[in-house]
């Protein structure tokens, strides 16, 4: 068994629901075991992963951890009190410039993406609306305010629409 398999992945995924019980970053498991899929088929495409493709899997694994730690700041206090560890227990308040450093390890590299893809300029747009996306997420996500912590995460799904949207408009014009 490989270690980029689909075999491989099965134990990394039982383990996430426990790791909230020991850790404070159960997120940080979570973005590995929700991207286990960009590996894989970087190895399958590339026949190795390389550090081009540990870039690719690291990068999204930021954008889940940043998503979660808002998400996580909604049960702050429910957390507190079960004894619960979390990113959002540790980090209290403070927890802005941290989701705020995990979105930028996201979006520098869909820079660094584009280019040697080959993506033309309907790209750009993409990961430029999604940057501001995200940095208005973390304003609006107030690590105090549980609601509007809810509404900053419920804006997540927008990020990646951007980018699923940008990738074949990039493509546009370039294909010949």
């Amino acid at each position: 068994m490989a270690f980029w398999s689909v075999e491989a992945g099965a134990p990394v995924a039982a383990v996430c629901p426990y790791l909230k019980r020991i850790t404070h970053w159960p997120h940080l498991w979570l973005g590995i075991t929700i991207n286990w899929t960009v590996p894989l088929v970087y190895v399958l495409l590339t026949g190795g992963l390389g550090p081009d493709g540990r870039v690719r899997y690291g990068a999204p694994i930021c954008w889940a951890v940043g998503t979660d730690v808002i998400y996580a700041c909604q049960d702050r206090q429910a957390d507190v009190r079960a004894g619960v560890p979390s990113a959002a227990v540790l980090l209290g308040w403070r927890s802005r410039l941290p989701v705020g450093v995990a979105y930028a390890l996201w979006v520098a590299p869909l820079a660094r993406f584009g280019v040697p893809a080959g993506l033309g300029a309907l790209y750009w747009p993409g990961p430029c609306l999604g940057a501001g996306q995200l940095g208005r997420q973390v304003r609006r996500a107030d690590p105090a305010d549980v609601a509007a912590c809810g509404r900053a995460f419920a804006t997540s799904p927008l990020c990646g629409l951007l980018i699923l949207v940008a990738v074949p408009a990039g493509r546009v014009g370039t294909l010949g």
